[in-house]
């Protein structure tokens, strides 16, 4: 088990779907607890992963707002990108 490489660094996971033409992808998620909601984001460019976002919030607000708030934060970012290829 040493050698074995975290999964959240390699990750290259595609089911059910044929590859992205695009070369910008992202990803999100979101959790509830009785506490807190948070949510994730994973930016990739040619399937490489260049940026991670992780996002907490207090216990009022739902899993729909963090979710919504994931999805701008991620195009927020690939907005401020240098790429040409924003599709």
């Amino acid at each position: 088990m040493e050698n074995w490489t975290y999964p959240a660094t390699d990750i290259k996971t595609i089911e059910g779907e044929e590859e992205s033409p695009y070369s910008i992808q992202a990803y999100r998620d979101r959790r509830k607890c009785e506490l807190a909601v948070g949510a994730g984001v994973l930016i990739f460019f040619d399937n490489n992963i260049i940026k991670r976002m992780q996002y907490r919030h207090n216990g009022r607000c739902s899993k729909s707002q963090s979710e919504k708030m994931a999805i701008q934060k991620a195009l927020e970012y690939i907005k401020s990108m240098e790429s040409n290829e924003k599709e």
